[in-house]
């Protein structure tokens, strides 16, 4: 016998599941200088690197180091070191 309540309740499985991969998704990333790993924290570009690791500036050019806040900034400003 044909149980006319199934396919209603595939579909709505259905939606709840895409409706829930879509919200993960969506997600906003974790904000720049939130930890990530062991001294590591996310940058402003939204990478997870290592504290005064070598990073470069949105020029392009300028070398610098990453911050606590996630920043690239000149070695030797906010805790940094050459």
């Amino acid at each position: 016998m044909f149980d006319a309540t199934r396919p209603f309740v595939v579909t709505a499985a259905a939606i709840l599941a895409l409706g829930f991969s879509t919200a993960v998704a969506n997600a906003d990333p974790p904000a720049p200088g939130a930890p990530c790993g062991p001294d590591k924290v996310i940058t402003s570009v939204y990478t997870c690197e290592p504290l005064n690791s070598p990073c470069t500036g949105y020029d392009g050019m300028v070398i610098g180091r990453v911050a606590a806040d996630g920043r690239c900034v000149i070695p030797g400003l906010d805790g940094t070191r050459w």
